[in-house]
């Protein structure tokens, strides 16, 4: 299949994998979000970009065992040797209470859930469309507009925009790698990009982290922990330093 005008062909070949046979070996990324997402949910997300549907579409919904699967998935990562007190750090005397999704600390009490302390937990968005969306834009060959991506999750603009930031803030260089010179713009050039001159430095370190991991089988999980450690900034303070 071949991409529109404007379409990164990326997405052709994302949408190639979910539509394939059953025995072919996906690479570690696509094992691990098959388990975790819907194939149709996922192949519905990919069409989007390859061919917008104009007009009213069919929600994109997602069954509450997803949902249990991607935070349960979430938890492993975030607590890999079991679960602990974001706020003693206790790591003994923790209950499930199974009903709220949610963790109790038995030597401080603290109600809790994986999202807390994370950029998961600044908005209400499912896991499941953070995860699709980590893996939508991880497997982009030149970044998602952010109103197509507001289209492949049917979600608004606005929360799209911060998906957008949030993920590209997880996007930087490896900490062992040297510093790059920061782009310098001259007047003239700054007035004619206009507001996309201050975002030209987020531009280029996406692009330097997809040449630096085009080929990692881990890029879903490695976005994912990162994001787990960036702080939880507030829409109205992220859009105030946009």
């Amino acid at each position: 299949m071949r991409a529109p005008e404007g379409i990164s062909t990326g997405w052709g070949e994302l949408l190639r994998r979910f539509s394939s046979a059953p025995n072919v070996t996906p690479m570690t990324t696509d094992e691990t979000i098959r388990r975790l997402l819907p194939t149709e949910v996922i192949q519905r997300a990919l069409r989007e970009a390859v061919q917008p549907v104009e007009g009213r579409r069919p929600r994109l919904a997602a069954t509450p065992e997803t949902e249990d699967r991607c935070r349960a998935f979430l938890e492993r990562l975030r607590w890999p040797e079991g679960v602990r007190c974001p706020r003693c750090d206790a790591d003994e005397g923790i209950s499930r209470i199974e009903m709220r999704g949610q963790f109790e600390c038995g030597a401080c009490g603290y109600q809790f859930s994986v999202r807390v302390g994370t950029v998961f937990h600044a908005t209400h968005l499912p896991l499941w469309k953070w995860f699709l969306a980590v893996y939508l834009i991880a497997g982009s060959l030149d970044g998602i507009p952010t109103n197509r991506l507001s289209r492949m999750l049917d979600i608004s603009y606005k929360t799209a925009w911060y998906l957008n930031h949030r993920v590209r803030a997880a996007m930087e260089d490896d900490p062992g790698r040297s510093p790059r010179p920061a782009i310098e713009l001259d007047p003239a050039t700054r007035s004619r990009m206009g507001h996309k001159a201050r975002h030209l430095e987020a531009y280029r370190k996406e692009e330097v982290f997809h040449a630096n991991n085009r080929s990692n089988p881990y890029l879903f999980c490695i976005l994912l922990s990162r994001l787990i450690g960036i702080e939880a900034v507030p829409y109205t303070q992220l859009i105030a330093n946009a």
